[in-house]
């Protein structure tokens, strides 16, 4: 989708889980935008699935072949693969989301990650009574600290009794403390596994093969040394973090992001600079 000329004027904060809620929940977020123009978010790839709360107007998401009008107030957005879309606010902006650890979801909503990848959908016609019961905690009055709060009770309530799946989180572990640059023969084969076995495994719990999710991880390690200030070029960046050239990063980059490097560090878009960098692990 083309935004020239559209710009994502909103603020953001973002706020820590609580310690006992970090295998499941990356970071929370709250966007807002007091008056009623147009709001245009082009949504990263981060290696987390999303739960968000749309406190503000009914929001449309814009993908590479159809428009999600639906309008939930509670929503899941899955990983991204061959998706980037784009989220349009149809009046003032407000916006709570909580982006999920890559395990997260799975364990949290004992459900597959994988049918929601590059897609969205309406948490309260997935689990209605959980929908039910987090409608009769949230008071729309309230500040987002306390909304915040209620979000983070409410997953507390979800993590009780939480499945374990300790060999995708050690493969999660290992991709992250290789920040990406791993081959998937070389996980397999750490971790007692053939490759098919542990893509499906993957697939289900995290939502994207871990070869795609490593990906996600590599790019973000760049994006984050290059919003750190880091004095280093571009190319000895995206070699330094395992890709063959900087021309190979860039096409990983516009692959999974829409736009070039450069694109992204003129961008006047708040939201990617607060999400893009930090890959969810």
């Amino acid at each position: 989708m083309d935004l020239s000329g559209r710009r994502d004027e909103a603020a953001y904060a973002t706020y820590p889980p609580e310690p006992d809620l970090r295998p499941f929940v990356h970071r929370f977020l709250h966007g807002w935008r007091e008056d009623e123009g147009a709001n245009w978010l082009q949504i990263p790839p981060t290696g987390g699935l999303f739960f968000s709360y749309v406190s503000g107007a009914p929001l449309r998401v814009h993908f590479s072949d159809r428009i999600y009008d639906r309008r939930p107030r509670y929503f899941i957005g899955g990983q991204l693969r061959r998706e980037q879309p784009t989220l349009e606010s149809l009046g003032r902006f407000g916006l709570f989301g909580a982006e999920l650890a890559p395990t997260g979801f799975y364990r949290l909503f004992r459900s597959s990650a994988a049918p929601f990848t590059d897609g969205i959908a309406d948490f309260a016609e997935l689990f209605p009574e959980l929908a039910a019961d987090l409608d009769a905690r949230i008071d729309p009055a309230a500040s987002a600290e306390e909304t915040v709060g209620v979000l983070q009770s409410f997953f507390r309530s979800l993590a009780a009794g939480a499945p374990e799946v300790p060999q995708v989180e050690a493969i999660v572990r290992d991709i992250a403390t290789a920040r990406g640059n791993v081959s998937v023969s070389e996980l397999a084969r750490r971790h007692g596994l053939s490759t098919r076995a542990m893509r499906r495994e993957f697939l289900e719990v995290v939502g994207i093969p871990p070869k795609h999710y490593a990906k996600i991880v590599q790019m973000n390690a760049v994006v984050g040394a290059l919003q750190a200030d880091d004095p280093q070029t571009l190319s000895s960046l995206a070699m330094e973090h395992g890709y063959f050239d900087q021309s190979h990063f860039i096409r990983d980059f516009k692959r999974l992001v829409g736009s070039s490097p450069s694109a992204f560090l003129r961008s006047r878009s708040a939201f990617l600079r607060t999400f893009l960098g930090q890959a969810s692990h």
